[in-house]
């Protein structure tokens, strides 16, 4: 469960709040931070531009059980189609969108500590265009837990360190451990 600040606890017992999202996608180009408002919000040393009502984020989020979830950030209304070079002529398979929720004072500032909600690693992208000429800029990904359950590239047997080091003889004893009862004791 996430803790929330003390400032956000108030906010929400309160009669009006102001909520925004905002979103860093790191990729192999570069760095973009985005938020859900118009011009340009600052937080934690970093400038966000602001999308809108033309950013959205779906499918972000926490679920009770332990599995991946599919999440979509998607910018709409896009008429710079240079701008969006970054995503679509470079791969982005692996880079990583983080989303947090702000709550904002009535001077556009961010109350501290949002929290966050999402972290993606990012797969696919893909371009699709409305018949004003705007286009809309999809990034898909799955949830970070996806990679609890990826196998790693790296096995502790004799065949890896055969393959690491030649000749080696460290690891060849390992199968024989592995079903062996062990009692150690002091000397």
């Amino acid at each position: 469960m996430k803790s929330l600040g003390w400032m956000i606890d108030q906010l929400l017992r309160g009669p009006t709040m102001r909520v925004a999202l905002l979103v860093e996608l790191t990729l192999p180009a570069g760095t973009d931070r985005l938020w859900s408002g118009a011009g340009s919000l600052v937080w934690n040393g970093n400038t966000f531009k602001g999308l809108g009502r033309l950013g959205r984020v779906s499918g972000a989020g926490e679920t009770a059980e332990i599995r991946t979830t599919e999440t979509t950030y998607a910018m709409s209304g896009i008429v710079d189609i240079e701008g969006i070079n970054n995503y679509i002529n470079s791969p982005i398979r692996g880079g990583i969108a983080k989303c947090w929720l702000a709550f904002l004072n009535d001077d556009e500032t961010i109350i501290p500590d949002p929290v966050l909600i999402d972290i993606t690693e990012l797969d696919t992208a893909g371009l699709t265009f409305a018949e004003d000429g705007t286009a809309t800029l999809a990034l898909r990904g799955t949830s970070a837990i996806f990679n609890f359950k990826k196998p790693r590239g790296r096995y502790v047997s004799n065949e890896q360190q055969q393959a690491d080091y030649p000749g080696d003889t460290g690891m060849d004893r390992v199968p024989g451990l592995a079903s062996r009862t062990v009692s150690w004791t002091r000397t």
